[in-house]
């Protein structure tokens, strides 16, 4: 039995986001989603703000849904958002 090397990644956009499993079993990658979410903004009076919050029990939801196969060793996590916006 060929053991695998599990990675997951945060994959955050301005509208949705996602969680992704890539897996290597030494010769190959393959990508899993383990968990897709919309990314909607937190209102405050008179002003709209990321759901940070939000974001982050969304992300947990899918780390959540890694862990539930039972299968595999988690080798490294990374997170790629959106980056045009700030300031």
């Amino acid at each position: 039995m060929t053991s695998t090397v599990d990675f997951l990644a945060a994959d955050l956009g301005a509208s949705n986001g996602r969680v992704l499993l890539a897996q290597w079993d030494g010769s190959r990658f393959s990508l899993d989603v383990l968990h897709r979410f919309p990314n909607r903004p937190a209102n405050v009076p008179g002003r709209q703000h990321w759901d940070i919050l939000g974001l982050w029990h969304e992300i947990k939801a899918g780390f959540a849904a890694y862990a539930a196969r039972g299968a595999g060793t988690l080798t490294s996590v990374g997170v790629d958002t959106w980056g045009v916006d700030y300031g």
